[in-house]
């Protein structure tokens, strides 16, 4: 089963002016949706990026989503990086083989009388 994952940047929270800057973005809000063409799975989660003076800056206007994602994945690293994706599977696995299911209350089941017994 081979899951495809797609970083997507739904946000983006910027300071005005920062360090001589202008809109410096220092949080960027994402959803990683996962899919095996059959099941689907999404997780969600906000990262604070860190501009530093004197390092090369990229005018708001002119940023681009594969951009946005690099600097997402680098500032949580590779290994968080790894665990918001393998909730992905988790998600999609789980829904494969579950764990749990949900059954409809026995109260309300539709119970059918049984027939009547027949003398001859």
């Amino acid at each position: 089963m081979t899951i495809e994952k797609n970083w997507i940047i739904e946000q983006l929270t910027t300071h005005p002016e920062l360090s001589g800057e202008i809109d410096v973005v220092v949080l960027a809000s994402w959803r990683i949706n996962g899919t095996d063409g059959l099941y689907n799975a999404t997780t969600y989660g906000s990262t604070e990026l860190t501009y530093t003076q004197n390092t090369p800056y990229t005018p708001y206007e002119s940023l681009t989503e594969y951009q946005v994602i690099d600097w997402v994945k680098t500032a949580l690293g590779i290994e968080q990086v790894l665990l918001f994706e393998n909730r992905i599977d988790d998600q999609i696995s789980a829904q494969i083989n579950p764990i749990h299911i949900s059954l409809q209350l026995p109260w309300n089941l539709i119970n059918i009388p049984p027939e009547p017994s027949k003398t001859a």
